[in-house]
């Protein structure tokens, strides 16, 4: 048995007007759509205007800079650095344990005060590029990545490190010679760079 169903024929002009209609159907709803966000927007517009302009919404004023904080991340990445140059730079030992030490503390410091961490931060990181600037320590590779990373932490800072440096010249006088009033030496006191 066979069984047939009859499709309706339609000519070619039927199917351009059903597409011609369903794009006008298509324009309609945008339409509706923008009338219907203009209503909601008009409705709600003193909910707004009072979130968006009055002074409940907390509003920066020009001039107004993100206050700078140190992270965690940063002293012990400073840290790390610090370390390989126990070995390069034995004679400055009690200065990198001083310089970690006082990351120590900022890290615990950072806990309750981030402002007075900064600051600390950058106490340690001057003396530390002073350290690694100074035209008489040798320069190795470990000693570049400690000053590479200083620079970071300067343009992240936003501060400028300075190292001023005066070599005085040698001289070898004939008879004796002393020191000015108020300068102690001490020929094995190697920190004093």
């Amino acid at each position: 048995m066979e069984n047939k169903s009859e499709f309706t024929i339609k000519r070619r002009e039927d199917v351009i007007d059903t597409l011609q209609l369903r794009a006008k159907e298509k324009t309609v709803l945008v339409g509706l759509i923008v009338v219907l966000m203009c209503t909601l927007i008009y409705e709600n517009s003193a909910a707004l205007n009072r979130y968006f302009l009055e002074s409940d919404h907390e509003v920066p004023q020009l001039g107004e800079r993100k206050k700078i904080v140190v992270k965690p991340g940063m002293i012990k990445e400073l840290k790390e650095r610090i370390d390989p140059l126990f070995n390069d730079f034995p004679q400055f030992t009690a200065l990198f344990k001083r310089q970690k030490n006082q990351l120590d503390s900022v890290l615990q410091i950072l806990k309750n005060n981030e402002k007075k961490a900064t600051d600390k931060t950058i106490v340690v990181s001057r003396n530390l590029y002073r350290f690694v600037t100074h035209p008489v320590i040798e320069k190795n590779s470990n000693l570049e990545a400690v000053a590479k990373y200083l620079d970071l932490l300067q343009r992240k800072l936003k501060v400028k490190f300075k190292s001023r440096f005066k070599i005085e010249p040698v001289s070898f006088l004939q008879g004796e010679r002393t020191l000015p009033t108020g300068v102690k030496r001490n020929l094995f006191d190697y920190e004093s760079y």
